[in-house]
């Protein structure tokens, strides 16, 4: 047989004949190989199989009649000039999409040696092989036996192994690294072997270079002399009773350096629950030490200058529990910090509690929210408070600052401006009437005077007259009746009534109050400061209400409500005019529109007066009610208006008003006042 070639019939009959008579002399051979733990088969020089173990069997997958006398490799062993090992043909034999790489191939003596590293089913997988050849008699080879082992299980243990020191050098050095960056250091102490081993932290933080050999109990001579004791007895306590140390203790080291540590530990108990180890760590906490040292400074600086502060200045998280509670908030509740903070800000200020809830609809837009001048009655005196809250975001804790001040001796003051305001605006009106209704009112009740006593049949110098030029004065009523002149008579002197009550509700409305309260008619009320309005003079001047739409929303189940009418009238004649004289600014292409409203509300009576102007910004809505605010031109108004009112209805009248608006959407001021029972005390 040549490299490459094929062996003849004849050959091949006399390898099988000195095949059999091999087979029956090593038929012991045989059985010894199908219990080999190893899977192992025998091939002959034809590449044919002739044995095939039962491991091979449990490892391939493949039975012994499905391979025996199968095979037809022209290369089939490495003893007849193969150019790979059999094992190789054996493993592409069984599975055609296996991938090998060789880890080595080695021939020693007449053996060939592999190592097979493949994956199988997207499993690593590891094999060794041998393969030996066997002769016949003269010392020819017939066939060769190979055997296969299975290594994966050595291998992954050999390289979990390998990988395990690896790992454990690896975390070793994290964390000696992690130790250094957290500044901890740990210690372990052998109770039995009395041995003390620190780590490469636990060197720097006590100053030592590792030629210090650290010992049981040679750490007290680093702790601070005045720790010293709470420290001992700590560590005493744990060794008796199992409770761990936890403690912060000063270090004082060489060269006077002062270092503040977070000291831990616990005892190890081995299997028959006696101590065996000490185990422990060492935090330096110096730079934290001194961060809170300065916190806790500046955290009193601030609630220093918090407390001197003359406002009411309480801090409250979302839930509205107080965090904060400054001195000047003690000595108006008499309840100290210690016993308001952690408490509900509704238990500590009921008064300002509906207050504090209405506004935190608004801390939703991080907008600062206030109450000006609103009334609290305490032991029948009242009080007069601004609320202001200002929204907090920190650190993701949302919260508010509220501050309350008491403002009784500024509207004690602003109430002397009253008097003065309202004779700024009677001054006006009087103006007003002195060209609007004095001069008419006077013509129209002397020409009604004159008409009809000139008409009149029964006055003598008619009578005189008529004679003289022949006329019937009763024919002549009776003409006026059929040219309906009497009917012009009766005109003028509903023009001259109407300028009458005209006359009669200014001089009402520039008397003084006697701040008495009488149960009105709301509605009636409206009328009359809408009439009052149409003659003001300014007003008429530049903003006449003839082209302003009025639009009455009355409903019509409204009760009398206790007021001092005049002052309630010029809450509205304000009102009225602060509309008039914004809608004359703009109302962007729109008829210029004022809609009064009046119905119930809880126990308000509610009395809207809303326009269709230019509105105003958040800016001018908050000062809308301050003294001597204002938006007008120079020397155009004083700001008084609205303050005045303002004080009208929330001091006087224990009532509340405030506006609503925005830039675009008109404004709309709301008066609510107290509904009367009967007897006229408030519900």
């Amino acid at each position: 047989m040549t490299m490459g070639g094929k062996i003849s019939k004849q050959e091949e009959r006399r390898d099988a004949d000195a095949y059999e008579t091999l087979r029956e002399s090593q038929q012991l051979l045989a059985r010894i190989i199908d219990f080999l733990p190893d899977a192992t088969f025998v091939i002959d020089r034809a590449g044919k199989v002739r044995e095939w173990n039962h491991a091979i069997e449990e490892m391939t997958g493949v039975k012994a009649e499905d391979m025996l006398g199968k095979g037809d490799y022209e290369y089939a062993l490495p003893f007849y000039g193969c150019r790979r090992p059999i094992l190789i043909d054996l493993v592409f034999y069984l599975d055609e999409d296996i991938k090998s790489k060789y880890s080595f191939v080695k021939k020693e003596g007449d053996a060939f040696l592999a190592e097979v590293n493949l994956t199988t089913n997207g499993k690593p997988r590891s094999l060794w092989g041998k393969a030996v050849p066997i002769y016949d008699g003269a010392g020819n080879v017939i066939a060769a036996i190979e055997s296969i082992r299975d290594i994966t299980e050595r291998k992954l243990a050999d390289d979990a192994l390998k990988q395990s020191e690896r790992v454990k050098s690896e975390l070793l050095a994290r964390l000696n690294e992690a130790q250094h960056v957290a500044m901890i250091g740990s210690w372990e102490w052998d109770l039995r072997s009395n041995q003390v081993w620190w780590s490469d932290e636990t060197y720097r933080i006590f100053g030592v270079t590792h030629d210090y050999i650290p010992s049981a109990g040679t750490d007290g001579q680093f702790i601070h002399p005045d720790d010293i004791a709470i420290y001992a007895e700590a560590f005493a306590r744990s060794m008796k009773s199992g409770e761990p140390i936890n403690l912060d203790i000063r270090l004082s080291l060489a060269g006077g350096l002062l270092k503040h540590c977070h000291a831990r530990g616990t005892v190890i108990h081995d299997d028959a629950g006696k101590p065996a180890r000490f185990v422990g760590t060492i935090m330096d906490i110096t730079d934290r030490q001194q961060a809170e040292d300065q916190i806790k400074h500046l955290k009193n600086y601030l609630a220093n200058i918090i407390d001197s502060m003359p406002s009411m200045l309480v801090g409250m998280d979302r839930d509205q529990i107080v965090t904060q509670w400054n001195y000047q908030a003690e000595k108006s509740t008499g309840i100290p910090a210690a016993q308001a903070v952690g408490h509900p800000i509704a238990n500590l200020f009921p008064d300002f509690a509906p207050w504090i809830e209405a506004m935190r609809g608004e801390l939703t837009q991080r907008h600062i929210s206030s109450r000006e001048k609103f009334l609290i009655e305490k032991k029948g005196e009242r009080h007069f408070f601004d609320l202001m809250l200002y929204p907090l975001v920190a650190n993701g804790v949302e919260g508010a600052v509220v501050r309350i001040e008491d403002v009784t001796e500024q509207t004690r003051v602003q109430e002397m401006l009253v008097q003065a305001e309202k004779m700024m605006s009677v001054g006006g009106l009087a103006a007003g009437m002195a060209h609007e209704i004095n001069n008419p009112l006077g013509i129209i009740i002397q020409s009604v005077q004159n008409v009809e006593r000139r008409i009149d049949p029964d006055f003598p110098a008619n009578h005189q007259t008529a004679t003289e030029l022949g006329v019937n004065l009763h024919t002549v009523k009776s003409y006026f009746e059929r040219r309906q002149i009497l009917e012009f008579i009766d005109s003028i002197h509903t023009a001259a009534s109407r300028a009458a009550k005209i006359v009669a509700n200014m001089l009402q409305f520039s008397r003084g109050s006697m701040s008495a309260m009488q149960p009105v008619a709301l509605d009636a009320l409206l009328e009359q400061a809408l009439e009052l309005a149409r003659n003001d003079y300014n007003l008429r001047k530049k903003y006449d209400f003839k082209d302003i739409e009025i639009v009455r929303e009355f409903a019509p189940d409204m009760p009398p409500v206790d007021v001092v009418s005049v002052e309630i009238e010029q809450v509205m004649l304000n009102l009225l005019k602060n509309a008039a004289q914004a809608m004359a600014t703009s109302t962007q292409g729109r008829k210029p529109r004022i809609t009064l409203r009046l119905r119930r509300e809880d126990r308000y009576a509610l009395l809207e007066v809303e326009d269709n102007g230019p509105g105003m910004t958040e800016e001018v809505r908050r000062r809308m009610f301050e003294p001597f605010f204002t938006t007008k031109e120079p020397g155009a108004g004083t700001g008084l208006g609205l303050s005045v009112s303002y004080m009208l209805v929330t001091q006087g009248h224990k009532g509340l008003l405030e506006v609503v608006s925005s830039p675009g959407k008109g404004a709309c001021f709301k008066v609510r006042l107290p509904l009367t029972r009967r007897g006229g005390e408030n519900e």
